[in-house]
């Protein structure tokens, strides 16, 4: 039996995502206001995202996100929110609905639930 999982989150949560993640790792972000983040989707199926960054001297910063360090921050953003993710699945980023929605899939391959034989409780008499 196959599992399939899509969690589809708005450009905010991604925008967090990110930001959380650079928190954590200790990774500079240049000071001042995120403009948003815009997602380039190539014909091999890779997203990169570009977050945009104007510094308070009007200054504009483009930050290029791999789509594995997307897939990383929102992994991280989920298990943060208590989101359950399988651990042991395949995870990969897509972009739907013009660019608007960043989408995280997982596959995974499950056992099928089998039937435990249930023990039986021996008392012994004293």
């Amino acid at each position: 039996m196959r599992e399939f999982r899509c969690l589809i989150f708005a450009d905010h949560e991604v925008i967090t995502a990110y930001i959380e993640r650079l928190k954590r790792l200790r990774s500079p972000l240049p000071a001042g206001t995120i403009r948003g983040i815009e997602y380039n989707a190539t014909a091999a199926k890779q997203v990169d995202s570009v977050l945009t960054v104007i510094s308070d001297e009007g200054e504009i910063h483009r930050i290029q996100i791999r789509m594995v360090e997307m897939a990383a921050s929102l992994v991280d953003y989920c298990l943060n929110r208590k989101i359950p993710i399988p651990s042991g699945s395949q995870k990969w980023v897509e972009v739907i609905n013009t660019h608007e929605l960043v989408l995280l899939m997982t596959l995974t391959e499950k056992a099928p639930r089998t039937l435990r034989p249930q023990r039986l409780s021996r008392r012994t008499s004293a």
